[in-house]
């Protein structure tokens, strides 16, 4: 019985380690939808790239989408005579105005991106520009009862660790910044301005980001080190990729052991690439005449026993 147990193991994490889950991005395919040339939807596909699904059929621009931390729910910005965060089943289902904005014309008073889940899942971080004052704030709405507060003034695109101790962001210099999760103690991780923010590590120790402009390389992808906490110090990046085409929106994938990003595939096209951090091996996974950006992978979680020992299979040893 031992053997056999042992051996269901090997075989179930052979299995797991080789999948990483699903991906959502937004993209301009099909491109005439709507009679929209600039349009955008949002689409899933399994992180090879293999069967791609379309999650919206709405119109307008659709972009940034976000998977809830237990891979049920995909938030998004969504523009239609102004911007507002939907949510929506990860099958496309159910999709639901968060943010509600009725506007009375293409310039609604506030403008909502950048939606970010909370680990606990129970609220979403996202950015308001304010057209009145110009201003631009990070929020948090809660899923429940849909209350809005201010978060952290001045800044924008939130982005929550997987362990919900911090919260990355840009200052509106676009310097780069993290606070604790409830928004005290910041600090700036960046001297360069003109940064773009990308993705946490599943183990909430790393963050990456690129220079947009200035004197730094912007096909430099850099990983910076945020935790463990460093005593009042600059952080530096501990590593530093050059990227082998323009890139932009890179995240970690969800095994914490590549990065997904949008990648310039000539004229006017961008796909979803993977690079392998060990050996910087690269791999294309979106084709076409499209434009296929804001990459965010999810990773079925490892069921384990009620003991946290033993990796249960669905069926009968779940059961026993």
């Amino acid at each position: 019985m031992l053997l056999r147990l042992v051996c269901i193991t090997c075989f179930w994490l052979l299995i797991v380690d080789g999948v990483h889950g699903k991906i959502v991005f937004s993209s301009s395919r099909p491109r005439l939808a709507f009679k929209d040339p600039s349009g955008s939807n949002i689409f899933l596909m399994n992180s090879d790239g293999s069967d791609l699904t379309r999650l919206t059929h709405d119109g307008g621009i659709e972009s940034y989408p976000a998977w809830s931390p237990d891979g049920h729910h995909i938030a998004y910005e969504r523009a239609f005579r102004g911007w507002d965060i939907w949510v929506m089943n990860a099958d496309g289902t159910d999709r639901q105005n968060l943010t509600s904005h009725v506007p009375a014309d293409a310039r609604d008073p506030l403008w909502d991106y950048t939606p970010s889940w909370h680990p606990d899942g129970d609220r979403i971080a996202f950015h308001r520009f304010i057209w009145e004052t110009e201003e631009t704030h990070i929020y948090v709405i809660s899923i429940d009862d849909g209350h809005i507060k201010k978060f952290i003034a001045n800044a924008f695109t939130p982005r929550f660790s997987p362990d919900g101790k911090w919260i990355g962001f840009l200052s509106n210099n676009n310097q780069l910044w993290v606070a604790n999760a409830d928004g005290t103690n910041p600090r700036q991780l960046s001297d360069e301005e003109d940064v773009e923010l990308g993705g946490w590590s599943p183990d909430s120790r790393q963050i990456l980001y690129r220079q947009l402009g200035g004197p730094l390389d912007p096909q430099i992808l850099f990983i910076l080190t945020v935790d463990p906490v460093f005593d009042d110090k600059q952080a530096v990046p501990n590593k530093e990729i050059r990227m082998p085409i323009r890139f932009t929106d890179p995240t970690f994938g969800a095994d914490g052991k590549s990065i997904l990003f949008s990648g310039h595939g000539g004229g006017k096209r961008w796909h979803i690439y993977r690079m392998y951090l060990e050996d910087e091996r690269v791999i294309q996974l979106t084709f076409g005449e499209f434009i296929d950006y804001y990459p965010h992978e999810w990773k079925i979680p490892l069921p384990v026993s009620p003991r946290g020992k033993v990796p249960l299979l669905w069926g009968e040893i779940k059961e026993k």
